[in-house]
């Protein structure tokens, strides 16, 4: 008896540790499906509408899903040629990084490409960076700060946002996210395993935004504040340092080759002059963060300067001004491009859990309640919030391929890659070709620059003779960029173009009122006059060309009208 109970005495140590673990796991995995219940309604709802980006990261998540069903080992750049001739929306290739196409791809090639998967791939790597965002502020504080925190973060307006639309903010955050969970662990406890983590997941977060960067400020920063410059004088740095050079170099080498003159302009550009060059992102915070999170997160600066532990201000002060810093030397400015400061100040709000307990039980309990209070507003705003979007392109693309197994698409548009989506949704042999850039392109965007390839009646309809093109797809309001855009619909009201049908595009932002697209159908259609399809390229140093036999359209009848 009495060896048994000294057993049961050296076991309860282990026991309770136990205990301990997985009740801490299922507090983060009840807290995560939380946040995945909210950031999930009404994720079917509607086609992509947030920049002209969110459809063009749609369809190269595409290409990468039919990249890897395809596996084109032997011609990966002609077959590349080949798929943005049928679907030219592929900027992303090159402007940006390729992780996040990666892991969209596989998804897509997993499940099957819709609005709804890639939407879907957001939500896996924001559940990533909550992960460890929860993981940081248990292990510095406690359970209920992370609960706290952890809500705050994923509820927050411009992190809530960009969880529920398909850019790179939320992949990028969360690996940064995830970078600063081991960098903070490397710093606290020396372990050269936590090194080499934060090296393989800073690399990865380059891999998927340019603005990661930052976090090399931030190791900067938060070795020089803490004095703790003797944990990299070891071989784990060398290590890490050689992981990050090799993973990310051969991506900015290709890109510094083959897009320098494009991103150019993006540093360079004097958005803003004089003082508000540094203020820009100063007043931009009450947007990202709204404010009432603004408010106890100003409070907490006060409160943490007298209880919170120094080394802990410190790294998040250091996480803070490194991505000011860094945007701030960026001479292109958007609000969103320092969301990976939002973690930072979302700190500082919990500091009514962070207070000690021996403080007067008045201040804590209203403090408390006013956090509570906080939660409970930013849950319900996140529950009604609503992203986004447009309804009505991937209509159009049906009635498209309900009338042609085949064919050259002119799209003259607003989110144009919108409808090259869906029309590859319907393709599934690639035979349709469609036409974003035959009358004009622009550079990004059209402020860095653009051209007008057509100017003329008559050179219009040669384009459309020579290209062979059989439908037109227009919206009732043309952009009036170019006066090409006029001619356009000019020519479609002649008895050459029949009209298929008009399509309203709802939306639940004001520029999308009566705004509807017009699908039009070309009566003298026929082949291609021309041996090869030519795309121009303001990023590249060429112009891609593809023959049209290898589109898949060589079975064209011989032009002659339709009644």
């Amino acid at each position: 008896m009495t060896g048994c109970d000294s057993d049961s005495v050296r076991r309860n140590p282990s026991q309770k540790l136990l205990r301990e673990i997985l009740r801490r796991h299922l507090v983060l995995i009840l807290v995560l499906l939380a946040i995945l219940a909210v950031l999930s309604r009404h994720i079917s709802k509607g086609e992509f509408n947030y920049n002209v980006d969110e459809t063009q990261h749609a369809v190269t998540g595409v290409f990468v899903a039919d990249l890897i069903h395809d596996r084109p080992i032997h011609h990966p750049i002609e077959y590349a040629h080949l798929y943005y001739a049928h679907y030219p929306a592929l900027s992303g290739i090159i402007h940006w990084p390729p992780l996040f196409y990666v892991c969209e791809g596989v998804v897509f090639f997993l499940v099957g490409p819709s609005v709804v998967t890639a939407r879907l791939t957001i939500l896996l790597f924001a559940i990533l960076g909550l992960w460890f965002w929860f993981r940081l502020i248990e292990e510095l504080h406690s359970t209920a700060a992370a609960v706290v925190a952890t809500l705050l973060l994923a509820f927050c307006p411009s992190v809530l946002l960009f969880e529920k639309t398909v850019m790179l903010e939320i992949p990028a955050l969360a690996l940064c996210i995830m970078s600063s969970y081991f960098w903070i662990e490397f710093l606290g406890k020396g372990r050269n395993s936590s090194l080499i983590w934060f090296a393989l997941s800073s690399a990865l977060a380059m891999l998927t935004r340019q603005n990661s960067i930052y976090l090399m400020l931030f190791c900067l920063f938060s070795i020089s504040a803490l004095q703790k410059w003797h944990i990299l004088w070891r071989r784990a740095t060398l290590a890490a340092l050689a992981i990050i050079l090799c993973l990310d170099i051969p991506y900015y080498y290709l890109s510094y080759k083959l897009h320098w003159s494009t991103v150019t302009p993006l540093l360079l550009e004097k958005q803003t002059a004089g003082l508000q060059r540094f203020t820009y992102y100063w007043e931009a915070i009450p947007r990202l963060i709204g404010w009432p999170l603004l408010v106890l997160a100003l409070m907490g600066l006060v409160t943490c300067l007298w209880w919170n532990r120094k080394e802990n201000n410190i790294l998040f002060f250091s996480w803070f001004f490194s991505v000011y810093l860094m945007m701030t030397l960026i001479g292109h400015k958007e609000v969103r491009l320092v969301i990976y400061l939002v973690p930072a100040v979302i700190y500082f709000t919990i500091w009514p859990v962070l207070l000690p307990k021996p403080r007067q039980s008045w201040l804590r309990i209203l403090s408390l309640a006013a956090l509570l209070a906080v939660v409970a507003y930013t849950s319900w705003s996140a529950w009604s919030f609503e992203r986004p979007y447009v309804m009505g392109y991937a209509t159009v693309a049906r009635e498209i391929r309900q009338h042609a197994d085949s064919g050259v698409i002119l799209v003259d548009t607003a989110i144009p890659a919108n409808l090259i989506f869906f029309v590859r949704l319907q393709d599934s042999e690639r035979r349709f070709v469609v036409l974003r850039k035959s009358l004009y392109s622009v550079l990004i965007e059209e402020k860095y620059g653009g051209n007008e390839y057509i100017h003329t009646r008559e050179k219009l309809q040669e384009l459309i003779r020579e290209d062979g093109i059989r439908f037109i797809v227009v919206s009732n309001r043309p952009p009036e960029d170019f006066p090409i855009e006029i001619t356009l619909r000019e020519i479609l009201k002649t008895p050459q173009f029949r009209l298929v049908g008009q399509y309203p595009v709802e939306g639940n932002s004001p520029e999308w009122n009566h705004y509807y697209l017009s699908l039009y159908k070309n009566l003298q259609w026929g082949p291609p006059t021309v041996p090869s399809l030519r795309i121009p390229m303001l990023t590249l140093g060429d112009d891609i060309t593809v023959p049209f036999w290898k589109l898949g359209i060589t079975d064209a009848p011989q032009a002659s009208p339709e009644h």
